[in-house]
This record gives structure tokens, sequence and C-alpha cells, in this order.
């Protein structure tokens, strides 16, 4: 097993469809799971990411956990619309 294999086994999770196994994810990548399985990442709502990155078997898909971390929609929007209702207004 040369080192490229060994790093491939160690970032993607066994039996994970071949589109899984890219580097990045991106906006238009299929979610790889769960009600929103073959959603573009970029349509998967914000809340689904958020309650995705606290799951402790979230660190099976890095793919998504980097798409996630990459973009920073999670975090950033939620901050918006938070403090947008905290102050009455819309989001």
């Amino acid at each position: 097993m040369n080192i490229k294999t060994k790093q491939l086994a160690f970032d993607i999770p066994k039996g994970r469809p071949a589109v899984f196994r890219q580097r990045q994810l991106s906006d238009k990548s299929p979610f790889p799971f769960g009600k929103h399985k073959g959603t573009p990442m970029e349509l998967v709502p914000i809340s689904y990411l958020n309650w995705f990155k606290q799951q402790d078997w979230s660190n099976k898909w890095p793919a998504v956990l980097a798409y996630i971390e990459r973009t920073n929609k999670p975090a950033e929007a939620f901050e918006n619309n938070s403090a947008s209702f905290a102050c009455g207004g819309s989001a």
C-alpha cells in the first residue's frame, strides 16, 4: 500500500460512493445521506449542517465537514439570523 492509498483509506469512510472520495465537495455536490441525501450541498438547510457538525459520528464524513468549514455558511448564517430575530427583525 503506497502513501496515497493510506491517506485515502484514512480520509474516506469505507463503502462511500466515488463522489465522496473527492478531496473537496462543491456547492453542487450531493449531500451523502439522511433526509437531504442527493440535495446539492448549497441547498442543505443551515440548521441541518449545524446539527450534523454536533454529531459524534460526523468525523466519518470528512468531506462534508471540510465543506462546512471551508464555506463558513452555517456559523455565519446562524449568527446573522439569531441577531436579526433577537432585534425583532425577520430573516
